[in-house]
């Protein structure tokens, strides 16, 4: 497994780290701790972004699939 994306949030707390497995973790900033972790595809995150009020994480794939994560809980929101 390797990484294909990083994203941080807004207030640089939360690093939200995209695998090629299509598992996404997401991990507290300071201390690089696990906060939660779970397969999202089967294809590897092209693309990774934090709202701006850091509620939601926006993941895409190189073959248009985009989800929309509560960034808190990693339950899907759309």
């Amino acid at each position: 497994r390797r990484v294909t994306k990083i994203a941080g949030d807004a207030e640089g707390r939360r690093l939200a780290v995209c695998r090629s497995d299509g598992v996404i973790l997401v991990m507290d900033a300071a201390g690089m701790t696990p906060l939660w972790e779970r397969p999202v595809t089967d294809r590897p995150a092209s693309s990774a972004v934090f709202s701006p009020d850091g509620s939601a994480l926006a993941i895409g794939t190189d073959r248009g699939l985009l989800t929309i994560l509560d960034s808190q809980t990693g339950d899907d929101l759309f």
